[in-house]
């Protein structure tokens, strides 16, 4: 009981994090992590939500917006990829591939 009325007390106190689609995952080149700072943002019609990656190459982004969205991930060039935000959470894991315009991201 005690724990539902926390939950309960942190919905009312934080409502835009109940009704939003987590997008998270991790970016790698080959099998080293892209490391801390490499902007990622997700792009849900006209709504941008940035975020950058932590020591370990993830990211972990909230899209108040769900539905099809654009993951653009700025690391030596830009590069981008379609996600779909969800109420629940979705992982997407990337691997950066590199291409003769700069990197492409190709789901792990």
């Amino acid at each position: 009981m005690r724990a539902l009325t926390l939950a309960l007390g942190l919905i009312l106190l934080f409502p835009t994090l109940a009704f939003t689609g987590q997008i998270f995952g991790t970016l790698k080149e080959g099998r080293r992590s892209v490391g801390r700072g490499v902007p990622v943002e997700v792009i849900c019609g006209r709504d941008h939500y940035p975020a950058r990656t932590d020591a370990y190459g993830s990211y972990n982004v909230y899209a108040r917006k769900t539905g099809k969205c654009m993951l653009v991930v700025d690391y030596k060039g830009q590069s981008e990829h379609v996600v779909y935000s969800y109420g629940d959470p979705v992982r997407y894991d990337f691997e950066l591939i590199q291409s003769g315009r700069g990197y492409q991201l190709k789901r792990r």
